[in-house]
């Protein structure tokens, strides 16, 4: 997991959740090509 220092700004922050959902799509998407 990536450390997130305290302090970001609020655009920061929204990149991150963005970058999050993205992860999670991409590994729901492999488990579903893996069956």
């Amino acid at each position: 997991m990536l450390v997130i220092p305290p302090g970001l700004s609020e655009e920061e922050e929204a990149l991150q959740k963005k970058f999050n959902k993205l992860k999670k799509k991409v590994r729901v998407f492999l488990r579903i090509g893996a069956m």
